[in-house]
């Protein structure tokens, strides 16, 4: 498939960002002062500078991802027009520089589900997978359609395939800015080559904007470079076109050396050398006077809005339902092909449940059988619960990162990824405790009634729902999986020791006896106890027997109010689901709360009088 020229991209599509006076502190520390510049579709921009040069700083303002607790002044503008949060969704495209794929989908399905989320809804399909084998074939994934993206624990497509990837999800939508931070990163140098190379041809040929941090350029991806934008200290030492830039350094004092890589060299110069306080004195006084020595070179020109396409307008992309239809499908393949997980899951279940069989077989009704019942009623809700909280808590801590960045560029709301992902563990939430449950209820010599059994199995599973909407909750308010873990255990074992077996309820001091009804544990144990101990008579044998001739425990209910077991068993098993469902609701809110809170700078329509910007002329063929 051939390229489209540029003249072949809508005008309206075409986009020039010009920003201007971008100052930003954080905590009083001033990390950016008065940068101004421009972007041209058609042209690769690279933001260079020293490391703490304020690179990353300058590309999160321009796609307005600045932290909320930073101060900024200054102004963006897309055509001359202001950018909103909306407009901005729709036309910029932000390539992180880790690359955030889920690791069992294929190639085409991660661009499949991009484009059918974030195209307008009135492309057809026709036209989605069009733009789809357009990308593929753009960003040379045509070959790898098929095959896995991969992780850790899964074989995928390489590294530089994840990177272009991660650009074809972006562009697979039709973003008119690309933003990329450090493309090159943790990519061999040809690897890194190839990629600044394909980003070139791509500006060129599809009319695309686009902007990235580098860190340390070799000389032939300098070469690939349009314009620099040259920071030291927060502050423009240079802007311009790459071919520009050595005359320029020359003509204040700084020749670039023959033979020497020119991009090495001016970060060279633009650095500060701490190493001792006579060369950060001589390194500080040298990078004052190249800042001085632009913002003289500087020249304000009127900028030419005459070759600008038209203002951007939002487009409506995909409605909730389709949201929520196309990530409850991606979460169900997930789950599904994380083979790994899913046998180790499988193996875990028939372990326990033998063994649980092995050492409770046939429990019968003496004394004995009391205090086997207690505990292998007691040890099954706490494997339920532990189990699948730490496997949701788990997977949804490696999803949360992959959420932050789909939620932030507009693909979808937060309530439609949480009710996606929590309908895409419900069979898995059935079949496990079903296959747990049907293991050990009989091997145990439990209550041979079909009315207990399909009781005794559905509180298994809502102890296992609850335990998994306490692992999305303790999910979705850290952001640290170790801390997500200590907190999860430290929290269940508190709850294990209100559960009602370790301890009676009403012997614990008043001070902290109310704790007791916060443990889904008491409620899924006492049910549990109450189906099976309800009409049971024990027996027991003479050296058992007390001085009155009675049996210790000779009823099912006598041991029931020993230990202190309250409710009916519709009672415990609805508070059980009601937990669960409260849990979810407050998973729900700590997610959408937690997120990184970003903010943009008041982009400011300028006037006739205000059309002059202190930097070179944006010339008027940026937007023809």
């Amino acid at each position: 498939m051939e390229l489209k020229e540029d003249g072949d991209r809508e005008r309206s599509s075409r986009v020039t960002l010009s920003f201007r006076d971008i100052t930003l502190s954080i905590a009083g520390k001033q990390v950016l002062n008065g940068v101004s510049g421009y972007a041209l579709p058609g042209e690769l921009l690279a933001i260079l500078g020293p490391s703490g040069s304020g690179k990353t700083t300058l590309l999160n303002v321009l796609s307005r991802r600045t932290p909320v607790s930073a101060e900024i002044s200054g102004f963006v503008e897309v055509n001359g027009s202001p950018v909103s949060d909306s407009i901005a969704k729709r036309l910029m495209g932000y390539v992180e520089q880790d690359d955030l794929l889920f690791a069992n989908q294929t190639v085409e399905e991660s661009l499949h589900f991009f484009a059918k989320l974030r195209l307008p809804a009135n492309f057809s399909q026709e036209e989605k997978d069009a733009r789809v084998a357009w990308t593929s074939e753009v960003l040379g994934l045509r070959k790898v359609l098929g095959t896995t993206v991969g992780g850790r624990a899964r074989r995928g497509i390489s590294g530089g395939e994840k990177k272009r990837l991660s650009i074809g999800l972006e562009l697979v939508r039709e973003a008119s800015v690309l933003f990329m931070d450090e493309p090159t990163t943790g990519l061999d140098s040809f690897i890194a080559l190839n990629m600044i190379h394909e980003l070139k041809a791509l500006a060129k040929s599809a009319g695309i904007t686009i902007i990235c941090t580098i860190h340390q350029p070799r000389s032939q991806i300098w070469d690939l470079i349009d314009r620099v934008l040259l920071l030291s200290r927060g502050e423009v030492c240079y802007f311009g076109l790459r071919e520009e830039c050595s005359s320029y350094f020359a003509s204040v004092g700084f020749p670039v050396p023959k033979h020497f890589n020119a991009a090495d060299y001016v970060l060279d110069i633009v650095s500060v050398d701490s190493l001792s306080a006579e060369t950060q004195e001589e390194t500080q006084s040298r990078v004052d006077s190249l800042i001085a020595a632009f913002k003289q070179h500087r020249k304000a020109m009127r900028l030419d809005r005459s070759g600008f396409g038209k203002e951007i307008v939002a487009v409506p992309t995909a409605s909730f339902a389709t949201q929520f239809r196309l990530l409850l499908s991606r979460a169900f393949r997930e789950r599904i092909r994380d083979r790994i997980a899913l046998v180790a899951r499988v193996f875990q279940t028939l372990v326990i449940g033998i063994i649980v069989s092995l050492v409770y077989s046939d429990t019968g009704n003496d004394q004995a059988g009391v205090q086997n019942r207690d505990g292998v009623i007691f040890f099954l809700v706490v494997n339920q619960c532990f189990s699948s909280l730490f496997g949701v808590l788990n997977l949804f801590s490696s999803e949360k990162k992959v959420f932050y960045k789909e939620n932030r560029s507009g693909c979808y709301g937060t309530l439609a990824y949480f009710s996606s992902k929590t309908c895409a563990e419900v069979p898995l939430g059935i079949v496990f405790p079903t296959l747990l449950v049907s293991i050990t209820y009989f091997s145990v010599g439990l209550q041979r009634e079909a009315s207990n059994f399909f009781l005794f199995l559905l509180t298994t599973i809502l102890g296992g729902f609850t335990g998994e909407s306490f692992g999305f909750l303790i999910g979705g308010l850290t952001h640290n999986p170790a801390v997500s873990a200590v907190l999860s255990i430290m929290t269940l074992l508190v709850m294990i020791l209100f559960g009602g077996l370790y301890s009676n309820l009403d012997s614990i001091p008043a001070a902290i006896r109310w704790l007791q009804y916060f443990s889904f544990i008491r409620y899924g144990y006492f049910a549990l106890m109450e189906i099976e101990f309800d009409g049971l008579t024990f027996t027991c044998t003479p050296a058992e027997e007390l001085p009155d001739g009675s049996c210790r425990i000779s009823t099912g209910q006598q041991r029931l109010e020993l230990l202190g077991v309250t409710g009916t068993i519709a009672s415990n098993i609805l508070i059980l689901a009601l937990i669960g469902v409260v849990f979810r609701f407050l998973a729900y809110w700590a997610l959408r709360f937690s997120r990184p809170r970003f903010k943009g700078l008041p982009a400011k329509q300028a006037s006739e009088s205000e059309s002059s910007v202190e930097l070179a002329d944006i010339p008027a063929v940026a937007a023809s």
